[in-house]
This record gives C-alpha cells, sequence and structure tokens, in this order.
C-alpha cells in the first residue's frame, strides 16, 4: 500500500461486508458471500464502568471497569428475495439455529493507486441475526424496498494491515575471469 494512504482520513462511501460461512456445519451455506449494503452501523465496542465514592484527591469518585460492551451490528440494504444471506436469516429466526459465523467489513480504496484495495478491515467473531426489518410500501413513491438487518456479535477487532517488505536484493553474477 502506498505510504501517502496512512496520512489521510478513509472515505466512508466505498465498503463492502463478507459474510464467512464456511464455518457452520450447513452445507447450503458452505463458503463466502460478498453482499453490497447501502450503509453499515454499529461498530461500536464501550466499556463499562462501575463508580465508588473517594474520599481522596479532591473528594472524585473512582472509576473501575467491570466489562466491556458491543453494540448490534446494522446493515441496510436494497431487499433481495433470495440469498445464502436470507437462508442463513430464516434458519437462525424462524427454525432457531443458532449457526454463529464471522463477517467482515472492509473500507475499499477508490484512489488510482488503492482502487478495490481494503485500506481497513473489522472482523465480527460469533455473529448472528436477532432481527430483520422491511421498510413500508408506498404506492405515490418509486422507491426501493430496503431491508434493516439487525446482527448480534461477541466481539470485533480491527485486522492489521499486512506490512509490504521489501523484495530480497538480487544477486549479482559472479565476475567474469
Amino acid at each position: 500500500m502506498p505510504p501517502e494512504v496512512d496520512k489521510y482520513p478513509l472515505p466512508g462511501f466505498s465498503f463492502r461486508v463478507d459474510f464467512l460461512f464456511s464455518q457452520t456445519n450447513e452445507s447450503k451455506y458452505l463458503g463466502p458471500e460478498e453482499a453490497a449494503f447501502m450503509e453499515v452501523s454499529g461498530l461500536k465496542a464501550s466499556l463499562d464502568l462501575e463508580e465508588y465514592p473517594e474520599m481522596g484527591f479532591f473528594g472524585q469518585p473512582r472509576s473501575f471497569i467491570t466489562g466491556l460492551r458491543f453494540e448490534k451490528l446494522i446493515l441496510k440494504r436494497g431487499f433481495t428475495s433470495s440469498s445464502k444471506i436470507a437462508a442463513w436469516f430464516k434458519d437462525c429466526m424462524y427454525n432457531q439455529k443458532t449457526n454463529h459465523i464471522s463477517l467482515l467489513v472492509s473500507l475499499i480504496g477508490t484512489g488510482a493507486s488503492n482502487k478495490g484495495r481494503p485500506l481497513a478491515v473489522w472482523q465480527f467473531y460469533e455473529a448472528f441475526p436477532v432481527s430483520i426489518e422491511y421498510s413500508g410500501f408506498n404506492a405515490m413513491e418509486s422507491g426501493f424496498t430496503i431491508e434493516t438487518l439487525e446482527i448480534r456479535y461477541s466481539y470485533f477487532t480491527a485486522l492489521e494491515k499486512k506490512k509490504k517488505t521489501a523484495p530480497p536484493p538480487a544477486k549479482k553474477p559472479a565476475p567474469k575471469k
């Protein structure tokens, strides 16, 4: 990746979501599925704190960490009637099969030097659906039906970028005698 990429904020309009279905035992889900979404939100982790009164320095309460909390991942897209994602949701929601998978959310480069390459990637572990919602229908407007998927996960991590290493120096030919 060119060094100048790290100098600027990353654009948030070019991204993709990969569902890693290969972790389930269900043959109908085998293989990853890349899906186009119009919006992704819920990439949030926060500490749970408990405060105790302090009779020390300025009488300020002390905060102690009691846990870590993750928000639900919200994915919005135009509704399509069939996909591996829809089948997974249906199994989890209606058949109450909790098929945990991993998800990848990637910001994709749009510039000439990084077009189509992931610039930042987050992985969500042990994900399963908890809610699905469809937008309302309106005969007076020509719009698309929007599907909103709500996904619970155990935790997420930002994956580190692989550092490019310089190739080994080329071997010099032996001097001629």
